[in-house]
């Protein structure tokens, strides 16, 4: 046939061994991503049982997921007068961990912002966000987000 040139076994040669390389170089980072996404699987497991927790926790909830905002003020005194204390890592009274944890509640009313802030976790290695609903005061509801951040200590 014209015009057609037979490969020479150089050429060859060469993208084999571009393709042998990419190959082992796609393998390292693979495997190098499968061992930080195994490490980090545990601290996210914790997070999330510990979410599911808070948010069916009797001293924070009518029932699951459904916030009371009287009981939230009253953790919210306890939280303040156990700061002090070193055994208390995530600043509930119903709810004891070994690790340090905080938790966030937003909530966005008409009327604003308001927030409630339990524990303390200064480096937390995994967060994650639950929604639920508030109830207040006078017996309206509102949504809000509730996050968790876990500290396990190294």
């Amino acid at each position: 046939m014209k015009g057609y040139e037979e490969p020479t076994t150089t050429f060859i040669e060469i993208l084999t061994i571009i393709i042998f390389t990419l190959f082992i170089f796609g393998s390292l980072i693979t495997m190098t991503r499968f061992k930080t996404e195994v490490k980090n699987a545990n601290e996210r497991r914790i997070a999330i049982d510990f979410g599911e927790n808070v948010i069916s926790a009797s001293c924070l909830t009518d029932s699951k997921g459904v916030l009371n905002e009287t009981k939230l003020n009253q953790e919210l005194q306890y939280s303040k007068s156990a700061e002090k204390d070193s055994e208390e890592k995530d600043g509930l009274s119903c709810i004891t961990t070994d690790f340090l944890a905080k938790i966030m509640i937003f909530v966005k009313d008409g009327g604003g912002e308001k927030n409630f802030e339990f524990g303390k976790a200064d480096n937390p290695g995994s967060r994650f966000r639950f929604p639920a609903i508030l109830k207040k005061e006078d017996g309206t509801t509102v949504p809000c987000v509730v996050t968790v951040e876990v500290e396990i200590p190294k």
